[in-house]
């Protein structure tokens, strides 16, 4: 045991004795030689490392740990063996899916895409070098910007440095293992235990005894590796404190003897451009084999300010005058981050004014090695964020690169830094090894941290002193999405311990999910401020990208009071820390076209080529040619999507002067989990970045209509709000026009506005403008600001509308209803004065059948399971099976008696930390039962059971349940019991398999609770179509109904079906639909990729084809393989089989509401497919 103290931070010389390992500093030292070319790289698969005993910094003592010699001796390190690679790189560069034990191989494209061909185990890298001529008492040290994972460093055989810290930066003393001249062999041994290739940081993995932190599962090294000669004294770290005093920093400089004392003068410099602005000279005293802390205050008035897009860069160097070889540079930039106005108008400043960040989640794969960038792969990715107007990334669930800082310091971005895993600072291991926890002191009491909780926390603090001096640095966090007690003793005292490391910045707990359980401190406090218990803080961050639907819905802005991203939350800094903005598939032609272009291998590129191929596969199958000519134009067709989506949301999010930080989600899409990226992993764009550069730009007129989509002879409501960064003020023209395609303006008005501005940066401007749109086709509103006297406009922006006609004609013939007809008759008579009568089967000739069906499971909704315990109940397995989603219908149960029914649902969650995470409404016959339920708050707590019960009258003896509403995160539900006026009992539960609870009760699952009586006159149905050329319109709800009609029709030999597509999953994996002209998408677009005209919220989808078969929209969703058809045209002998696969459109044809489907397209798909 031992125990840890906290430094003084304030203290201007701290001498004192220490033994520990190489410091873990970025190195930035005159004279020092590159190294990242010439390295060979060899994979040793008969290695073991399973059961190795492992090292965290403070334990390493070199000569006392086990040398590990390659299989075969060090003569297997030679020239011819493995193959030639410069840094940075890794293993799976070169070899993904290619070793034993690793998925690959062409038998299927999804075996290549959902693969993991990562490598586990040890691989060699290595190369020659020559030892420069050193003076008596110097040394030669490597240093290395990271590595992944554990990191021994051997010269001519000998163990001189040791790393087990993911990605954090390390050096090695290689003094005593050199011999002069060339010849000697820097080879560096990387294990690699396993870890994860999608985006979760809360998880662990095992090597041996030892539970750390499952990281990106790479192995390999990062670029900047550097040989460096050293004076047996010198300055080992060098660290500048920005202050709120923007002209002035504090210096903190460590002086780190290896022999000899010194006794003399440390020389500190600041320059700027090559300028000297700042010199002093101080004596300082440092002991044989100890160090010494110097702190230095300096203030220079000349200096230029280093802010966003002005990155006046500066250069402090501390030396040793009498010692060559001592000393050691840092980049800064004179700048101040922090918060003005808690508790009344809280905003964030950067340098005195206010800012607000526009940003982005990164996940931290890179393309082509999938952990490491290079140099040109932070130029892209600076030249993609500038071309989209972001000014700030989040490094998100991962470790910095110094890479990315360096060029993010350079170009005048920001970055939000967390190490990644943070929640293992204060979770503690199921197991350890015996003798590896230590005890250290908070808050005056012992507090015990075991090897996971320390192997964490100096991951957290190797970030913190390896880039705390980089102006592009705002905020250290620990942990993103989670929720400990607030006075949890671990995490405090890891909190602690950051702010000690980096007393000038933010430090966080947490971004989201939920604002509740914030801790927080501002730079230079000596206090926290935390949760009140009411959910106040004074950081307020909260998560939305659970809940994207994928597309621009008209819901998102429905008013100047009511819209997404509004907050009324002056008092706190206000975060939207994961913004739902959508997702969509990578342009893989883009990204083989690099791979072949700069002739590389990469991870990812086998996955990029068969997804590429599989589009163009489909597009030549199903007649889409004509709409792409290219598998490309898809994808950037899926991409503008999105973009449009991200880029009107940002605008919603700025335009509300109370937000103080805009983080978009995502930043690089990954290949097997994340589709939210507004970039792929090689960071070019996924489309044209017009719409979302503009609406990022300091001063932009943002146009509302408050419906998108209307229906001829409706009016348009339009609202104008101004985002004012630049402080525009005064009394301006603000000028609106409306247009159709290629005409002259039908309407024009225009009104005098005030512009506020200052530290008002969105404001409304004007309105309810309001407009009659009389005729369909595509409407362009235009709005200008312009002078009051005259002149250009300063100003303009552009916003579509799209207007629809119905129903273009009356619809002829006679219509029969079979299925849904309570519901559905009702319907037609209302949208098109339609007299449909119920299908019977001896009903006379009819020209149209419309059978509507309904799907027994939730649209979209997933399964989860959870082995974790659920307290509160005699039958906790009952609950561990689930499904989640989106608002919508769940489910709609016939057949039982008339009268009243007592529905009991079972609830639980085991994955909200704290109430107020989860909220959604649950109605019951179109009433609402229960509005913003809290399972967590309801229950008690995360992981127990709650039922709620309630009674419904039921007099046509059904009762139909579904969740209006969403307010946090989705809906979860465990099952459902209904007991009936006659006592009769159904049991549903939400998951695949039946379940028998222990009283022997049998509980079905949902998916197999069918309502289809229908089926019994299918066969009659399709007599009358094949034979008299009746149109049959299958009006499905995408779900498992579309799934068993397709089955049908395929049994009936009119196709090939094999299978659905699968729902579309979680919002950030994302889901494309595709169509091509066709008349049952007359009067909407077409030829495209469907975007707001449609507003599809979910996705599903059938693997159908056949020559019988015309496809007119296509469905793809991730990084599936497997494209689905979702509207299609079946010929069956005289007639024709409309088949509607699109979740959403039923319900909202139906209850004439944008339910999943924009109403006003979905009523005209309708005709479309009913019309003869």
């Amino acid at each position: 045991m031992f125990t840890i103290r906290r430094a003084n931070a304030l203290s201007l010389v701290l001498i004192a004795l220490q033994f520990l390992a190489v410091p873990c500093v970025r190195a930035n030292v005159a004279g020092a030689v590159p190294l990242d070319h010439g390295w060979r790289l060899w994979l040793d698969k008969a290695a073991q490392w399973q059961n190795d005993p492992l090292f965290l910094p403070e334990d390493v003592k070199l000569g006392s740990m086990p040398v590990n010699p390659p299989t075969g001796g060090w003569s297997a390190l030679s020239d011819k063996a493995g193959i030639a690679v410069s840094l940075p790189a890794t293993v799976e560069q070169f070899y993904w899916g290619k070793t034993a034990g690793t998925a690959s191989g062409p038998e299927s494209a999804a075996a290549i895409v959902e693969g993991d061909g990562s490598y586990r185990g040890v691989s060699w890298w290595y190369r020659k070098f020559t030892v420069p001529a050193l003076k008596p008492g110097e040394r030669l040290v490597f240093h290395f910007p990271g590595a992944r994972l554990r990191a021994e460093v051997y010269v001519n055989g000998k163990l001189v440095g040791y790393n087990i810290i993911s990605e954090a930066p390390f050096s090695a003393d290689a003094t005593s293992a050199c011999h002069p001249g060339a010849g000697n062999l820097l080879a560096v041994r990387i294990t690699n235990p396993g870890g994860r290739i999608d985006w979760m940081d809360f998880q662990t993995m095992n090597w041996g005894n030892y539970v750390l932190p499952a990281t990106h599962s790479f192995g390999g090294l990062d670029g900047g590796v550097e040989m460096q000669v050293r004076s047996d004294v010198s300055v080992s770290d060098l660290a500048v404190f920005n202050t709120p005093d923007t002209h002035t920093v504090r210096i903190r400089a460590k002086l780190t003897s290896h022999g000899s004392a010194y006794e003399g003068p440390l020389e500190i410099r600041i320059t700027q451009a090559g300028r000297l602005l700042f010199e002093t000279s101080q004596p300082v005293s440092v002991p044989s084999g100890g160090d010494a802390i110097a702190w230095v205050e300096a203030k220079v008035p000349a200096a230029l300010l280093w802010a966003v897009g002005q990155p006046h860069l500066c250069q402090a160097t501390a030396t040793l005058p009498p010692l060559g070889h001592s000393d050691r540079s840092t980049t800064f930039g004179f700048r101040w981050f922090g918060v003005r106005g808690l508790g009344t108008d809280a905003t964030l400043c950067l340098n005195g004014h206010r800012i607000v960040p526009i940003s982005s989640i990164s996940w931290g794969f890179w393309a082509p090695n999938g952990l490491f960038p290079d140099k040109a792969a932070v130029a892209r990715e600076i030249a993609s964020m500038k071309a989209l107007g972001l000014d700030s990334l989040q490094n998100h669930r991962h470790m910095p690169k110094a890479a990315e800082v360096d060029g993010f310091n350079r170009a005048g971005l920001l970055l939000y830094c967390e190490a990644g895993g943070g929640v293992f600072t204060f979770e503690k291991a199921p197991t350890e090894p015996k003798g590896t926890s230590v005890e250290v002191r908070y808050d005056g009491k012992p507090l015990e941290l075991d090897f996971l909780n320390r192997y964490q926390l100096d991951k957290e603090l190797a970030m913190i002193r390896a880039f705390r001096s980089d102006p592009c640095v705002t905020i250290w966090t620990l942990q993103n999405e989670t929720g400990p007690d607030v006075d949890n003793p671990r995490m405090r005292y890891a909190l602690e311990r950051m702010r000690e490391a980096d007393p000038s910045r933010l430090v966080l707990l947490k971004s989201g999910e939920v604002s509740r359980g914030e801790v927080w401190s501002l730079p230079y406090s000596t206090s926290w401020m935390k949760d009140d218990g009411t959910g106040y803080s004074g950081w307020w961050d909260e998560h939305t990208a659970m809940n994207s639907p994928g597309v621009w819905v008209d819901s998102m802005y429905q008013s100047p009071t009511n819209y997404a991203y509004r907050s009324d939350d002056r008092k706190e800094v206000v975060v939207w820390g994961e913004m739902a903005t959508g997702a969509s598939p990578d342009d893989h032609t883009a990204i083989v076209r690099w791979y072949k272009r700069h002739h590389e291998t990469g991870y990812d590129l086998a996955a990029h080529e068969a997804l590429r191929k599989v589009y163009d596969r489909f597009i030549d199958e199903h007649g889409f040619r004509a709409a792409f000519p290219t598998a490309e134009d898809l994808f950037r067709e899926a991409g503008a999507k999105h973009y449009f989506s991200a880029a009107h949301l940002l605008e919603n999010a700025r335009m509300c002067n109370t937000n103080d930080y805009i983080v978009l989600s995502g930043w690089e899409s990954t290949t097997i989990d994340d589709h939210s990226g507004l970039v792929d992993a090689l960071r070019q764009l996924k489309a044209s970045p017009k719409l979302l550069h503009a609406a990022a730009q300091p001063e932009v007129l943002v146009i509302r209509p408050r419906q998108h989509v209307l229906a001829t002879g409706d009016t348009a409501v339009v609202d104008v709000h101004q985002i004012n960064d630049r402080n525009m003020t005064g009394i301006w023209k603000l000028g609106v026009t409306a247009a159709y395609s290629g005409r002259a303006p039908f309407f024009q008005a225009s009104t005098l506005v005030t512009l506020i501005g200052g530290d008002t940066f969105g404001q409304l401007l004007k309105a309810g403008i309001e407009f009659k749109v009389d005729r369909p086709g595509s409407v362009q509103i235009r709005a200008t600001l312009s002078p009051v006297a005259g002149g250009a406009p300063v100003l303009e922006n552009e916003e579509p509308l799209l207007v629809v006609d119905l129903q273009p004609r009356r619809l002829g013939g006679e219509i029969a209803c079979l299925g849904d007809n309570a519901a559905l008759i009702p319907a037609l008579k209302g949208r098109f004065h339609a007299d449909a009568v119920p299908f019977t089967p001896g009903l006379g000739k009819v020209s149209t059948i419309l059978l509507a069906t309904q799907s027994a499971s939730p649209e979209g909704w997933l399964t989860s399971d959870s082995n974790a315990p659920v307290a509160g109940t005699k039958d906790p397995e009952l609950y561990k099976h689930q499904m989640w989603g989106k608002a919508g219908p769940i489910h709609t149960w016939t057949g039982l008696a008339p009268g009243k029914v007592v529905v009991k649902i079972h609830l639980e969650d085991g994955f909200s930390s704290g109430p107020g995470q989860r909220l959604f409404d649950i109605a019951l016959n179109g009433k609402v039962v229960a509005r913003n339920l809290d399972i967590f708050a309801r229950a008690g707590g995360s992981g127990r059971a709650l039922v709620e019960t309630y009674v419904v009258d039921a007099p046509k003896g059904a009762v139909a349940m579904s969740v209006p509403h969403v307010s946090s995160d989705n809906a979860t539900l465990a099952a459902v019991e209904l007991r009936d006026s006659a006592g009769r009992v159904v049991r549903a539960v939400f998951r695949n398999q039946r379940y028998v609870d222990p009283k022997g009760n049998v509980w079905t699952p949902i998916s197999d609770q069918h309502d289809a009586a229908w089926t019994s006159d299918l066969s009659a149905v399709l007599k009358r179509v094949r034979d008299d050329g009746t149109r049959l319109v299958l009006l499905t709800t995408g779900g498992d109904d579309a799934q068993q009609l397709a089955s049908y029709l395929g049994e009936q030999g009119l196709l090939r079906y094999s299978g659905p597509a699968a729902a579309s999953g979680p919002s950030w994996m994302g889901f494309w639909y595709f169509g091509r002209k066709h008349w049952l998408l007359d009067g909407l677009p077409s030829n495209c990729v469907l975007d707001w005209p449609y507003q599809i919220t979910n996705g599903n989808g059938l693997l159908l084809d056949g020559p019988g078969v015309e496809t007119v929209i296509g469905y793809g969703k991730d990084h599936d393989p497997n494209i689905g058809v979702s509207a299609a045209v079946v010929r069956c002998g005289k007639g024709r089989i409309v088949l509607l696969a699109l979740p959403g459109l039923k319900n909202s044809f139906v209850e004439d509401a944008s339910l999943g489907f924009q109403k006003i397209t979905a009523e005209r798909i309708l005709f479309n497919a009913l019309a003869r």
